[in-house]
Protein backbone atom coordinates (compact mmCIF):
# COMPACT_ATOMS: atom_id res chain seq x y z
CA UNK A 1 0.00 0.00 0.00
CA UNK A 2 2.45 3.06 -1.12
CA UNK A 3 5.22 4.04 0.31
CA UNK A 4 7.42 7.24 1.52
CA UNK A 5 7.45 9.54 -1.14
CA UNK A 6 8.63 12.80 -1.29
CA UNK A 7 6.02 15.82 -1.18
CA UNK A 8 6.02 17.54 -4.35
CA UNK A 9 3.61 20.02 -6.14
CA UNK A 10 3.06 17.47 -8.89
CA UNK A 11 2.62 14.43 -6.50
CA UNK A 12 -0.07 16.59 -4.86
CA UNK A 13 -1.52 17.74 -8.26
CA UNK A 14 -1.76 14.13 -9.61
CA UNK A 15 -2.76 12.45 -6.42
CA UNK A 16 -5.48 15.59 -5.65
CA UNK A 17 -6.69 14.82 -9.84
CA UNK A 18 -7.27 11.21 -8.50
CA UNK A 19 -9.39 12.36 -5.16
CA UNK A 20 -11.40 14.71 -7.47
CA UNK A 21 -12.25 11.84 -10.43
CA UNK A 22 -13.68 10.33 -7.62
CA UNK A 23 -11.07 7.31 -6.81
CA UNK A 24 -11.08 6.86 -3.27
CA UNK A 25 -7.49 7.27 -0.96
CA UNK A 26 -7.29 3.55 -0.36
CA UNK A 27 -7.42 3.06 -4.40
CA UNK A 28 -4.79 6.25 -4.42
CA UNK A 29 -2.32 4.99 -1.63
CA UNK A 30 -1.82 1.39 -3.53
CA UNK A 31 0.05 3.04 -6.28
CA UNK A 32 3.87 2.48 -6.21
CA UNK A 33 4.35 6.19 -6.77
CA UNK A 34 2.03 7.42 -4.09
CA UNK A 35 1.98 8.33 -0.85
CA UNK A 36 0.86 5.86 1.75
CA UNK A 37 -2.33 6.38 3.53
CA UNK A 38 -0.22 7.52 6.85
CA UNK A 39 1.86 9.82 4.76
CA UNK A 40 -1.38 11.13 3.25
CA UNK A 41 -2.62 11.73 7.01
CA UNK A 42 0.42 12.86 8.06
CA UNK A 43 0.18 15.71 5.17
CA UNK A 44 -3.02 17.10 5.84
CA UNK A 45 -1.96 17.58 9.57
CA UNK A 46 1.19 19.68 8.82
CA UNK A 47 0.65 21.04 5.25
CA UNK A 48 -1.99 23.80 5.42
CA UNK A 49 -2.16 23.80 0.75
CA UNK A 50 -2.28 20.13 0.76
CA UNK A 51 -5.09 20.12 3.10
CA UNK A 52 -6.82 22.91 1.24
CA UNK A 53 -6.37 21.13 -1.97
CA UNK A 54 -7.13 17.64 -0.63
CA UNK A 55 -10.48 19.31 1.08
CA UNK A 56 -10.70 20.70 -2.59
CA UNK A 57 -10.79 17.14 -4.77
CA UNK A 58 -12.52 15.49 -2.79
CA UNK A 59 -15.97 18.14 -2.78
CA UNK A 60 -15.32 17.89 -6.68
CA UNK A 61 -15.45 14.64 -6.45
CA UNK A 62 -19.13 15.01 -5.42
CA UNK A 63 -19.77 16.45 -8.68
CA UNK A 64 -18.54 13.70 -10.66
CA UNK A 65 -21.12 11.50 -9.47
CA UNK A 66 -23.79 13.84 -10.38
CA UNK A 67 -22.55 12.99 -13.53
CA UNK A 68 -22.92 9.30 -12.52
CA UNK A 69 -26.42 9.60 -11.72
CA UNK A 70 -27.50 11.54 -14.96
CA UNK A 71 -25.80 8.47 -16.60
CA UNK A 72 -27.53 6.10 -14.54
CA UNK A 73 -31.08 7.55 -14.83
CA UNK A 74 -30.71 7.68 -18.84
CA UNK A 75 -30.10 4.62 -19.19
CA UNK A 76 -32.61 3.40 -16.87
CA UNK A 77 -35.30 0.68 -18.09
CA UNK A 78 -38.03 -1.28 -16.35
CA UNK A 79 -35.28 -4.46 -16.10
CA UNK A 80 -32.86 -2.59 -14.18
CA UNK A 81 -34.58 0.09 -12.28
CA UNK A 82 -34.00 -1.44 -8.77
CA UNK A 83 -30.25 -2.07 -9.48
CA UNK A 84 -29.85 1.80 -10.69
CA UNK A 85 -31.80 2.65 -7.41
CA UNK A 86 -29.36 1.18 -5.02
CA UNK A 87 -26.37 2.63 -7.18
CA UNK A 88 -28.27 6.21 -7.25
CA UNK A 89 -28.61 6.11 -3.33
CA UNK A 90 -25.22 5.33 -2.34
CA UNK A 91 -23.23 7.82 -4.71
CA UNK A 92 -25.87 10.81 -3.07
CA UNK A 93 -24.65 8.92 -0.26
CA UNK A 94 -21.11 9.43 -1.03
CA UNK A 95 -21.75 12.91 -2.28
CA UNK A 96 -23.39 14.35 1.23
CA UNK A 97 -20.17 13.09 2.97
CA UNK A 98 -17.34 14.81 0.08
CA UNK A 99 -19.57 17.54 0.25
CA UNK A 100 -22.22 18.16 3.03
CA UNK A 101 -22.53 22.20 2.11
CA UNK A 102 -23.86 21.21 -1.00
CA UNK A 103 -25.69 17.30 -0.50
CA UNK A 104 -25.56 16.80 3.08
CA UNK A 105 -28.80 15.74 4.85
CA UNK A 106 -29.22 18.74 6.30
CA UNK A 107 -30.04 20.21 2.62
CA UNK A 108 -33.73 19.83 1.59
CA UNK A 109 -32.91 17.72 -1.68
CA UNK A 110 -33.73 14.21 -1.46
CA UNK A 111 -32.66 11.12 -3.68
CA UNK A 112 -34.70 11.23 -6.71
CA UNK A 113 -35.58 7.78 -6.76
CA UNK A 114 -37.18 6.96 -3.71
CA UNK A 115 -40.35 4.71 -4.83
CA UNK A 116 -42.39 3.36 -2.14
CA UNK A 117 -43.63 -0.11 -4.04
CA UNK A 118 -40.59 -2.01 -5.27
CA UNK A 119 -40.41 -2.19 -8.88
CA UNK A 120 -42.00 -5.51 -9.46
CA UNK A 121 -45.32 -3.85 -7.64
CA UNK A 122 -45.16 -0.61 -9.84
CA UNK A 123 -47.36 -0.49 -13.04
CA UNK A 124 -45.71 0.70 -16.21
CA UNK A 125 -47.33 4.00 -15.64
CA UNK A 126 -46.08 4.44 -12.01
CA UNK A 127 -42.87 3.16 -13.25
CA UNK A 128 -42.95 5.48 -16.30
CA UNK A 129 -43.61 8.34 -13.89
CA UNK A 130 -41.12 7.58 -11.24
CA UNK A 131 -38.05 7.46 -14.12
CA UNK A 132 -39.60 10.88 -15.69
CA UNK A 133 -39.15 12.54 -12.24
CA UNK A 134 -35.91 11.39 -11.46
CA UNK A 135 -34.39 12.45 -14.70
CA UNK A 136 -36.01 15.88 -14.27
CA UNK A 137 -34.60 16.04 -10.79
CA UNK A 138 -30.91 14.33 -12.10
CA UNK A 139 -31.11 17.57 -15.00
CA UNK A 140 -32.58 20.12 -12.64
CA UNK A 141 -29.66 19.36 -10.43
CA UNK A 142 -27.18 19.27 -12.98
CA UNK A 143 -28.12 22.51 -14.54
CA UNK A 144 -27.82 24.20 -10.77
CA UNK A 145 -23.59 24.56 -11.55
CA UNK A 146 -20.54 23.55 -9.47
CA UNK A 147 -21.66 24.72 -6.06
CA UNK A 148 -18.55 26.92 -6.07
CA UNK A 149 -19.44 30.15 -5.14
Amino acid sequence: MGRSVKYTQSLVDQFCEGLSQGKTLRSLCAGDSMPSHTQVRRWLQQKADFQRRYRQAIEESAENFEAKILEEVEALTADNARVAQIKINTWFKIMGQRNPNRYGENKKSEPPFTPIKTVQEMTDEELQHCLNDTLTQARNREQEGSGFE
